[in-house]
């Protein structure tokens, strides 16, 4: 049997923690969590996991903050940031 990478999504957007699932969980075994506090908690219970991906912006607490955190707790994981933009702030940007 083929080993399949576990993944953790934590964003606290329902909607691109769902589209983010839909299209990653065919081929990896998916933890998605809406609230970073609890993704710690998870993290430590559930681990290990192989790449965390995290929204940058998030109530309570942002993924960068959440992400040192964990990276505290075991470094192993990649760890991915996600910061959606709308599309017309990037053409300004750019």
């Amino acid at each position: 049997m083929i080993e399949r990478y576990k993944i953790m999504c934590v964003d606290d957007d329902s909607y691109y923690l769902s589209a983010i699932y839909r299209v990653l969980h065919i081929a990896f075994d998916m933890t998605i969590i809406s609230d970073p506090f609890q993704a710690i908690q998870a993290f430590v219970s559930q681990g290990p996991f192989d790449v965390i991906v995290a929204d940058y912006k998030m109530s309570g607490m942002d993924g960068l903050e959440m992400l040192n955190k964990m990276r505290q707790i075991s470094d192993q994981p990649k760890r991915i940031i996600l910061q959606v933009m709308p599309i017309w702030r990037l053409q300004c940007e750019l």
